[in-house]
């Protein structure tokens, strides 16, 4: 999916939709390079439950983003990585969650809400 560039600053109060529930309120702002959108979000649930739904959407953990994406590592270390496969033999396009553990809770993955950042239109590793 291509997403114009915005140009004008957030965008917020927008749903989910499709395989995503309304539960996920985003926040757009001006993507960045290599990027066709950019967002923060707060789902009205645990992180199990945004979890579930990221599966039900396309999205998988992401164990090649969680060890070697050093900038969100320094920059979101309390996240986990969730990205779509992209185009077929290079990922280009893929889609891309980070989801935070809240980490003032003794049981982070029952904390509500959860929050984190989504962009598409990248190619895994040309971060």
């Amino acid at each position: 999916m291509k997403v114009p560039a915005f140009g004008f600053g957030r965008v917020s109060g927008v749903s989910g939709g499709g395989n995503l529930s309304s539960k996920f309120d985003f926040t757009f702002s001006d993507h960045g390079n290599g990027q066709s959108l950019n967002a923060t979000f707060t789902y009205a649930g645990k992180f199990s439950e945004a979890q579930s739904e990221l599966y039900k959407a396309g999205y998988s953990f992401s164990a090649l983003d969680q060890m070697f994406n050093v900038r969100e590592m320094f920059a979101n270390p309390n996240a986990e990585n969730y990205r779509t496969p992209g185009d077929p033999g290079t990922g280009a396009n893929s889609g891309y969650f980070l989801v935070n553990h809240s980490i003032v809770s003794l049981l982070p993955q029952y904390s509500v809400p959860t929050t984190g950042s989504v962009h598409t239109g990248e190619t895994p590793g040309a971060l």
